[in-house]
């Protein structure tokens, strides 16, 4: 049987985006090519443009897929995507060149619709969110209403009062680095038409709030209606699982006969209403909007089993944001119970997606699966970090990488894959998210292992211990130098 062989150039240099895909590669038993680390794009860092595409020229013949977060190859790196001063002519030739050394190669490709930000905080964007952060968010958000011929009278006055008040060279700035964008992600479409990109996903970056943002994607969909595409073109809510997604889309498609049918189970009716805190879209819309990528059929006689855990009415939220806010805590202890029964209802093999929290696992969830050996045991991955696009595409991804490592002759390779990447994610998702992440406010980060090693050490053991799993090459370290996300290698 042939062994995949994909070449992958993530979004940026982060744990998720590139360690956590060589996990599921393994768990998937795929050969997965990626370009060296350090060529990467970072908080501050820009990508090395010239070194990756020079990478990839030297491995794209030896791949059966490329898959390429767009935004590196553009701006330098997601982040770099929300700063930059690059104008379109720059960013076209970039893109040129790509295709032409892509040209007549099986490509895979995501690129982000950019997000607009509700706070003064400028770390991931241009220097002035420091000072017109929120006014900004509120005039783009009038400036939405405006089109669409919404704006109140009250709305009116305060547009009048933002024009006034925001200098002129920092609208100029925001709309030109929007419109510069927007004007290279229509120019992808014509890409798919013309099947040179044989499959697109736009993530749409923290879009619960409407803006400029809303203007664009409905502008995109709209040509893509137009352009019979929507079977190739994908737009949903989501960012930093994309490319994850789309290795999972690329290992489904040639699993053939043994594609399997993922049956999404939720444990309460109830929480499939449920509007994720980041997403402005219901958990059951999203897995809609992500299923659809997959061509799920109700042929395939294997099923996957992905158990979703929610809380009641609303999302909670590990990263308190304001602290007055009552809807960031939430009590889940009936959905706990239900979410039990659900798993011992549930035949084995189980993704377990936890979405009662964003930014983090349901402490009260995972405490009860750790004290019951024969349910976790039915528990093949589990998802539950930061927004519920990125949970529910991070458990879709798990499902299909399990389904095609099933496969390899290797299975005691295979098993210790598959504790290897459950092990990770509770390590992440519930001990760092949601047990040690929220008591750091105000406290010095040391980037050491022996540091994080020592604040984590008794979960550390515990789940060790509970997964029969022994990380001989543990090695824990905080990439981007902050609390937000932490790297856990085994």
């Amino acid at each position: 049987m042939h062994r995949l062989k994909l070449a992958l150039i993530p979004l940026d240099n982060r744990a998720i985006t590139y360690a956590y895909a060589k996990t599921l590669a393994k768990l998937a038993d795929v050969e997965l090519f990626m370009p060296d680390r350090n060529s990467l794009g970072g908080l501050t860092d820009l990508a090395k443009v010239d070194e990756i595409l020079n990478w990839l020229q030297s491995v794209i013949n030896n791949v059966d897929h490329s898959i390429i977060c767009l935004d590196t190859i553009l701006y330098g790196g997601l982040i770099n995507s929300r700063r930059h001063n690059f104008d379109y002519a720059h960013l076209i030739l970039r893109l040129t060149n790509l295709m032409q050394l892509t040209k007549n190669k099986s490509f895979f490709a995501q690129s982000s619709i950019m997000r607009i930000s509700d706070n003064y905080d400028n770390t991931e964007e241009k220097p002035y969110w420091q000072e017109y952060g929120r006014e900004l968010f509120l005039w783009s958000k009038l400036l939405y209403e405006a089109s669409n011929e919404r704006l109140s009278q009250e709305g009116n006055t305060q547009l009048n009062e933002l024009e006034k008040n925001i200098p002129s060279d920092i609208k100029q700035d925001y709309l030109t680095t929007r419109l510069t964008n927007h004007m290279i992600n229509e120019q992808l479409i014509d890409y798919v038409a013309s099947g040179q990109i044989n499959t697109l996903i736009y993530g749409i970056d923290d879009c619960t709030n409407i803006g400029m943002n809303t203007l664009e994607t409905k502008i995109i969909q709209d040509k893509l209606s137009k352009h019979k595409l929507r079977h190739k073109v994908f737009i949903y809510p989501g960012c930093d699982e994309i490319a994850n997604l789309l290795m999972a889309k690329v290992i489904f498609d040639n699993l053939g006969q043994m594609r399997p049918f993922l049956n999404i189970n939720f444990a309460l009716d109830s929480g499939q209403n449920i509007i994720g805190k980041y997403d402005g879209a219901s958990f059951a819309e999203i897995f809609k909007q992500q299923l659809a990528l997959f061509m799920n059929g109700e042929s395939s006689t294997y099923p996957l089993n992905i158990v979703v855990h929610t809380a009641m009415q609303i999302q909670g939220d590990h990263i308190i944001l304001d602290y007055k806010d009552k809807d960031n805590i939430v009590d889940t202890s009936l959905n706990v119970t239900a979410t039990l029964n659900c798993l011992e209802n549930t035949n084995y093999p189980i993704v377990l997606c936890d979405l009662a929290y964003a930014n983090g696992a349901d402490p009260k969830l995972v405490e009860a699966l750790l004290n019951n050996p024969k349910l976790i045991a039915k528990i093949i991955g589990f998802s539950a970090w930061n927004t519920a696009g990125n949970s529910i595409g991070s458990a879709l991804s798990q499902a299909i990488c399990y389904a095609s490592g099933l496969q390899q002759s290797d299975q005691e390779a295979f098993a210790l894959a598959v504790k290897e990447n459950l092990f990770i994610r509770l390590i992440d998702d519930y001990v760092w998210q949601a047990k040690i992440r929220p008591t750091l406010n105000g406290k010095k980060l040391l980037n050491q292992h022996e540091f994080l090693n020592n604040l984590m050490a008794a979960d550390l053991n515990k789940v060790s211990e509970i997964l029969k799993f022994d990380p001989q090459h543990l090695n824990l370290s905080l990439p981007w130098q902050r609390s937000f996300e932490i790297e856990v290698s085994c």
